[in-house]
């Protein structure tokens, strides 16, 4: 969580610089149910080696904190938009037969106890399409741009009985691609979506976020969701698929 905070003043320390020249603002922090599901394992040799997330490891549902920001530039600069998604599961779990983690081996006849972090920091740079939100007269909007992703991915795992543990960390920055469009039919009323990934060298990274918005007030609004993370990494031994998705709900103001 330390990371977080972080990576929200940093943030704010990029955003406030363009605040006075800033066509428009807005930042929401929000809850998210992160529902995971997927397999991981860490110089694996065989089938067996790979660990089921719910089964093998016990990780449970989490709800987690979500923050994001978005800054409209004028004139020909990008606008910008940041989103942290802290991201952690544990659990108690069994393995089906006997797995090599790393460099220890772990038997099936003793608990397990898992822990994923699965951290995400994400910087996007982006345009409207011009002249679109004008022709639809306000009513529809899409950006298009390039995002860099953050990925900060911890995975440990333990059998207190046994005296083993094994873990893996890795911080990997991902570049992608990010679309976003927004559906205003009412003053009060939109319709968001937001989509960033990319694929490469076995690995891929997908975000698809959907966003009910309602604004009873002026500078407050409230929003609810869905949002599916896809993450594929094989990476230094760690070959981990892991997808996470659930509703999310958000308050935040816009000037």
């Amino acid at each position: 969580m330390t990371k977080f905070w972080a990576a929200l003043a940093a943030c704010i320390v990029l955003i406030l610089p363009g605040w006075a020249g800033a066509a428009g603002f807005e930042a929401a922090v929000g809850v998210w149910h992160q529902s995971p599901s997927g397999d991981v394992t860490y110089k694996g040799q065989t089938g067996d080696d790979r660990l089921d997330l719910e089964s093998s490891l016990g990780l449970d549902d989490e709800t987690g904190l979500l923050f994001r920001a978005r800054l409209e530039t004028p004139l020909i600069l990008p606008n910008i938009g940041f989103m942290a998604t802290p991201v952690t599961f544990s659990g108690k779990g069994t393995a089906k037969g006997s797995f090599t983690f790393g460099n220890q081996t772990f038997s099936a006849d003793a608990p397990i106890d898992g822990k994923l972090r699965l951290n995400q920091y994400d910087v996007s740079l982006f345009y409207g399409i011009p002249g679109l939100k004008a022709a639809t007269l306000g009513m529809f909007n899409v950006d298009l741009g390039l995002n860099l992703r953050l990925m900060d991915v911890d995975i440990e795992v333990r059998q207190e009985q046994a005296g083993l543990s094994e873990s893996e960390s890795l911080f990997l920055p991902v570049p992608t691609l990010y679309a976003g469009a927004s559906f205003r039919p009412l003053d009060f009323f939109a319709l968001e979506a937001e989509a960033r990934g990319v694929t490469y060298a076995g690995n891929h990274f997908y975000s698809l976020i959907g966003r009910v918005r309602f604004d009873p007030l002026d500078h407050l609004f409230l929003a609810g969701g869905y949002r599916y993370d896809s993450v594929s990494i094989d990476e230094k031994g760690l070959k981990a698929d892991v997808d996470i998705s659930g509703p999310f709900a958000e308050i935040g103001i816009s000037f």
